[in-house]
């Protein structure tokens, strides 16, 4: 038989939701976060619960020119916003070749507090510098799981 009080006690884990992508993207905007092609959905179990967004996204930055490139990450629930990016995560200054790219891994989590119902998370990307473009799962699968934690 399954204790109920169990399943939602506080700071358990009720469920776990994964998502995963290999689905190249794309985004030259310096004024737009665009969605990266990440993205995850859960229906809470709890209306009091708590979600932990975890996510494994590989990236390139390239920049055509002689000038910077970078570009920022964001979370997302619903289409609105739940991360507060302030400045550019990924970030590289100088001049001189014609050509640059880097390549990494962007590794981050959030703690929301969502209403109960069902939620969608999704990663946006925004680019930085004239000719700059983000490509998310350039080479390789990107992942977000989803933890609801019994609040």
């Amino acid at each position: 038989e399954i204790n109920n009080d169990a399943i939602i006690a506080t700071g358990h884990v009720i469920q776990v939701v994964t998502s995963t992508t290999s689905t190249a993207v794309n985004n030259t905007s310096t004024s737009t976060y665009a969605d990266s092609g990440l993205s995850a959905s859960i229906t809470l179990l709890d209306g009091s619960s708590k979600v932990l967004v975890i996510v494994s996204q590989n990236y390139r930055l390239a920049n055509a020119g002689a000038g910077q490139n970078g570009g920022a990450f964001r979370f997302v629930r619903n289409g609105s916003n739940i991360d507060n990016v302030q400045a550019y995560l990924y970030y590289n200054a100088g001049t001189g070749m014609s050509t640059k790219f880097s390549y990494g891994v962007h590794a981050s989590h959030i703690l929301d507090t969502p209403s109960s119902g069902t939620h969608t998370y999704k990663t946006q990307t925004i680019a930085y510098g004239s000719g700059s473009e983000i490509h998310t799962q350039y080479s390789g699968t990107s992942r977000m799981t989803l933890l609801e934690v019994g609040g």
